[in-house]
C-alpha cells in the first residue's frame, strides 16, 4: 500500500506539473487581415489551403495553443493600395502603422501576430523577380500574397524567428526533394514540404518561450 500511495502521489504531481506548464504557454494568436480584393474568397477556403497545414506543423512540435482570427472590411487596413506602391517595404510599413492604431482596442491577451493577405505579389523587381511577402523578423507584422500556398507560413515563420539560412531542402519518399517553410527562393520544380526545418522549429520554440508570460 505505501508503494501505491507513493506512485499515486508521483502521478498526481507529474500531472500537475504538466498542466502548469501547459497553462504557462500563452496562446499564439495570428490575426489574418484579408485584403478587400479577396471579398469573394471564403475564410474557410483560405484557412484550408493556406493555414491548416501551418497549424498542423506547429502542433507537431510545440504545445502552445494556436488561434487564427480573420479580419475583413476594416477601413484604412484591408484596402491598402499595395499595387500602386509596388514596394513591399512601404506596404509592410503602411500595414504596421494602420494596425498599430487599432490593435490594443481588440487584441486579446497572448502572443499576437498580424499578417495582411493579398491576391497578388507586392513588388516586381527590375530583374523580373517578384516579392511575394515580407515580415518583421521576430516582430508582429507581415504581408503575404496567396500566390503561393506556403507564403503565409513563410512570413509567419519570420515573425516567430525563422531564418532563410536555417531553411533547407529535404528528401522525402520516392527520392522527392521539397523545400521547407522559409526557403528563400522557390523553385518551380520543387514542392513544399509544408513543415519547418528542425533548426527553424527550434527558433520558433525559443521565440515563443521568450514571449510567454
Amino acid at each position: 500500500m505505501p508503494y501505491i500511495k507513493r506512485l499515486a502521489t508521483f502521478l498526481l504531481l507529474s500531472c500537475t506539473l504538466r498542466l502548469s506548464a501547459a497553462m504557462a504557454n500563452d496562446t499564439l494568436i495570428v490575426h489574418v487581415y484579408l485584403h478587400d480584393e479577396l471579398a469573394g474568397v471564403s475564410e474557410q477556403s483560405l484557412h484550408s489551403n493556406y493555414l491548416q497545414h501551418w497549424e498542423d506543423e506547429m502542433r507537431a512540435f510545440t504545445s502552445h495553443p494556436i488561434e487564427v482570427i480573420f479580419h475583413r472590411n476594416i477601413a484604412g487596413i484591408t484596402g491598402i493600395d499595395y499595387a500602386g506602391r509596388n514596394n513591399a517595404k512601404d506596404t509592410l510599413q503602411a500595414f504596421h502603422h494602420a494596425v498599430a492604431d487599432l490593435k490594443f482596442q481588440h487584441y486579446p491577451k497572448g502572443i499576437n501576430k498580424s499578417i495582411l493577405v493579398t491576391e497578388n505579389v507586392f513588388e516586381t523587381l527590375d530583374n523580373g523577380n517578384v516579392i511575394q511577402g515580407l515580415a518583421q523578423f521576430e516582430g508582429n507584422f507581415a504581408i503575404a500574397s496567396r500566390s503561393s500556398y506556403a507564403s503565409p507560413a513563410h512570413e509567419i515563420g519570420h515573425m516567430l524567428g525563422t531564418t532563410h539560412e536555417d531553411a533547407e531542402k529535404q528528401t522525402k519518399a520516392w527520392v522527392l526533394t521539397c523545400e521547407t517553410y522559409g526557403f528563400p527562393e522557390r523553385a518551380w520544380n520543387r514542392p513544399h514540404c509544408y513543415r519547418y526545418s528542425d533548426a527553424n522549429r527550434n527558433n520558433i520554440i525559443a521565440h515563443l518561450q521568450r514571449h510567454s508570460q
